[in-house]
């Protein structure tokens, strides 16, 4: 495991110890996350949707990119670490087309439970459209590949 992917580690590890549940646990994720990607200077934006999804984890991290997908990406990899059935989602919202956020499998209610880090509430996603869900960006790479090309 790289040094970056160490951090992300144990900073989860940490968030769980301070979470009650699946709900705190995500809440805790989203408020450590805008904290390290608060400040402009320090922060990096992708150029397109495809850098956004592709860049992986580490260098992410690593770069405080700040978007949709790699804020999905870095909690998904938070959420696996400490042993959770996380899905990425590539969906719409109504004010955003192409966006990313993840579910998770809550094994108390069998149910998958969604969430948007992108925005204050992380689990109001009522009004959200997912298109497609994944494990790996990969495995819908065709669609975010079209979404890409219809934003240039």
């Amino acid at each position: 495991m790289d040094k970056n992917n160490q951090e992300i580690a144990e900073i989860a590890s940490q968030l769980q110890s301070k979470s009650q549940n699946l709900n705190d646990l995500v809440h805790n994720i989203h408020e450590f996350l805008n904290n390290y990607l608060k400040n402009e200077e320090l922060v990096y934006i992708p150029k397109s949707i495809l850098e956004s999804r592709f860049t992986p984890v580490s260098v992410a991290y690593k770069v405080r990119m700040r978007s949709c997908g790699s804020v999905t990406n870095i909690a998904v990899e938070m959420l696996r670490h400490l042993g959770y059935k996380v899905k990425k989602v590539h969906g719409n919202t109504q004010t955003l087309n192409n966006h990313a956020w993840f579910k998770v499998y809550d094994t108390n209610s069998s149910n998958w439970i969604h969430y948007d880090l992108s925005q204050n509430n992380e689990s109001d996603t009522a009004k959200h459209n997912e298109l497609a869900s994944c494990n790996t960006w990969e495995e819908i790479e065709s669609i975010i590949v079209q979404a890409h090309l219809e934003l240039q």
